[in-house]
């Protein structure tokens, strides 16, 4: 269970009218990665509880490896019901299958991983859509979704990145947002172990693009 903001909160920019999404998307095991190669698997979400004010998870996961996007946009919700299909579909999940293990491989963490079974975890730092759904092929979306981001990133009531990571426990931690987000996502995470960032999948298209640190 993930704390339900929009109840209390409005984004402060309204695009055509249209509301953003009231559905949180919600991080998912995607697969796992052995000995160098990434099989994904069926999408398990991840079933958060709070107790005491503390989050935990009821998932049995072994050895959690967390990708950290920023927030699910079009291809994470069903066109027809708008409910929540989980991060990294699309071209970006394509591309996320296609390339990973190649990544991983050559980062500075791997050494530390490189025995273990891993079970790999895409989690968004924001799980609503900052997008508003639109296309963002133009500088005024593109600039309202960055502003809807920001917002609810520096609004504790509506930012519990941490909180999710901490009942997580990775064992590493890799962090895929787009460049303008990546900085200020590091402080929310980067003192998890093994911790890495890279550029986001959809932009793995490009050979140059294709990285993991």
């Amino acid at each position: 269970m993930s704390i339900n903001f929009l109840k209390n909160f409005s984004f402060p920019t309204a695009i055509s009218n249209q509301k953003a999404n009231p559905n949180p998307c919600p991080d998912q095991v995607v697969g796992q990665l052995s000995n160098g190669v990434f099989t994904s698997s069926n999408r398990e979400n991840i079933d958060y509880s709070i107790k005491n004010n503390n989050y935990t998870i009821q998932n049995k996961i072994a050895n959690p490896i967390v990708i950290i996007l920023e927030s699910p946009h079009k291809n994470e919700y069903d066109p027809i019901t708008r409910s929540a299909l989980g991060p990294a579909m699309g071209k970006t999940g394509e591309n996320f299958k296609k390339y990973f293990a190649s990544l991983i491989v050559k980062s500075k963490i791997y050494r530390s991983i490189a025995t273990l079974h891993c079970d790999i975890v895409l989690i968004n730092a924001i799980q609503y859509q900052c997008s508003l759904g639109m296309a963002l092929n133009n500088t005024t979306d593109a600039k309202s979704r960055d502003d809807n981001f920001n917002t609810c990133f520096d609004n504790n009531k509506t930012n519990d990145l941490k909180d999710r990571l901490t009942a997580i426990d990775p064992i590493a931690t890799i962090n895929l947002c787009t460049a303008q987000f990546r900085t200020k996502i590091i402080n929310k995470c980067s003192n998890f172990s093994n911790y890495t960032d890279g550029n986001h999948p959809s932009s793995w298209r490009r050979r140059e693009n294709r990285n993991i640190n």
